[in-house]
């Protein structure tokens, strides 16, 4: 699924296990939503949001100047 930031489509996948509370997984760099499925798998009782940062898997880069400032925001 898809929603937009900055212009840009980010990639995330929401697993709803109608449990109370929901983790949320972030990669770090060079990684993506599929580098966390493994660690996601464990966590039986929690919802799993996994998403792909901006240039990383299957979500746009930034049509605009990028910075930490940015990724902030």
């Amino acid at each position: 699924m898809f929603f937009e930031c900055l212009d840009s489509k980010i990639y995330y996948e929401f697993f709803d296990k109608e449990k109370e509370m929901t983790a949320v997984f972030l990669h770090g760099w060079g990684g993506n939503h599929q580098s966390l499925l493994p660690l996601a798998s464990a966590f039986q009782n929690y919802n799993i949001l996994t998403l792909d940062f901006f240039g990383f898997g299957l979500s746009d880069k930034v049509k605009e100047e990028f910075n930490i400032y940015t990724y902030v925001n």
